[in-house]
């Protein structure tokens, strides 16, 4: 006698590749693609574990958390600053950066450093560079946005899975025990 959570695996799949794509545009609304590694990282998967539970599940480079919230990164230099500039200004959205040569652009980058060292990361000042004014709570906004799919579609899909089982299973007592009548 097994549980069979047909309705809630399909519903739960529905609600994180949902999440998944409102995650991505909220990542990109942000400007956080220079180079589009952690948008295409991005994964939505809904399994059933051996504890016959659904999960979902979306992921990412694990640095992606750190653009959820302010914080400074331990493992931020003026070489990875630099790399970035250089990425951000071969993008489509055209130069983000100009500077006339190397020292210029070590300057640039240095301040940038001191800033994200003062103030966490992104910088206050970063914001001009996002579509939508936000430059943080890329994974909580849609996730906060999306909840309320939850109550309105995954929970009675869960009641719907546990009420056809939970018949199934009277019905294959029923079946088993000759003096059992169930009564619909």
């Amino acid at each position: 006698m097994g549980f069979d959570w047909l309705h809630t695996r399909y519903a739960t799949g529905k609600f994180v590749r949902k999440l998944r794509q409102d995650m991505a545009k909220e990542l990109i609304d942000q400007g956080h693609v220079a180079s589009g590694n952690l948008l295409r990282s991005l994964k939505s998967t809904t399994k059933e574990t051996q504890g016959k539970r659904v999960r979902g599940t979306v992921s990412g480079y694990a640095r992606g958390e750190r653009l959820d919230d302010y914080q400074r990164d331990p493992n931020l230099t003026i070489a990875k600053i630099m790399m970035w500039m250089e990425l951000k200004n071969s993008g489509a959205g055209g130069k983000k950066f100009d500077f006339k040569d190397i020292e210029e652009k070590r300057r640039i980058a240095f301040l940038i450093f001191i800033a994200a060292d003062v103030q966490g990361t992104p910088t206050r000042g970063a914001k001009k560079f996002s579509k939508n004014g936000r430059r943080v709570g890329w994974i909580t906004l849609p996730y906060m946005r999306n909840i309320s799919y939850v109550d309105k579609e995954l929970i009675p899909k869960v009641i719907e899975d546990i009420n056809y089982n939970f018949v199934k299973m009277l019905e294959e007592l029923v079946a088993k025990n000759p003096n059992l009548k169930l009564i619909k």
